[in-house]
């Protein structure tokens, strides 16, 4: 009889607790649910001093989405934008020292009028960004007409190779 009783007890304290945590908590909007972020690629540096973190959240007024690049600085505790409206098709990758982030960025000539077609693909440049951590600088590079499929860093970051259907 006395377990029941500590039982029913310990019920009534978490049901009360349960109570007064609920009123506390401010209640949520139909706008902020669904104002959230997504997290797509989240990679640490190989050093482990950083941490690239690639964010996706809606943009109510243009009907699209912000896609952003960002880096963390781990023991500063600081984020920077490195670039907004990063390719949603190719995770960005690290160099082997992590002095160096390889990405691409959405363009027109990259965006196709058919959303589930690669056929009409435009001829235009496509360009590879490079950015470095060192010098917090953003590199472009001309890659030609080819949209790549796999991108990987040499060893000693000297060299990029890349995959493309010519």
């Amino acid at each position: 009889m006395l377990n029941i009783s500590v039982v029913l007890f310990l019920l009534l304290v978490l049901k009360f607790f349960s109570y007064s945590s609920a009123q506390d908590k401010p209640k949520l909007t139909s706008d902020e649910f669904f104002n959230y972020v997504e997290y797509p690629t989240v990679i640490f540096s190989p050093t482990g001093q950083h941490l690239l973190i690639e964010t996706l959240r809606p943009l109510w007024e243009t009907n699209s989405y912000s896609h952003d690049l960002w880096l963390y600085d781990i023991h500063q505790q600081q984020k920077r934008l490195i670039i907004t409206d990063i390719s949603e098709y190719f995770a960005p990758i690290w160099s082997p020292s992590g002095k160096w982030v390889a990405f691409f960025v959405n363009t027109n000539s990259i965006a196709n009028n058919s959303r589930h077609s690669f056929k009409k693909l435009d001829t235009t440049e496509k360009l590879m960004y490079f950015y470095s951590v060192t010098t917090e600088k953003l590199i472009a590079v001309e890659i030609g007409t080819v949209q790549p499929s796999f991108i990987t860093w040499s060893d000693d970051d000297r060299i990029l190779y890349f995959v493309a259907q010519a």
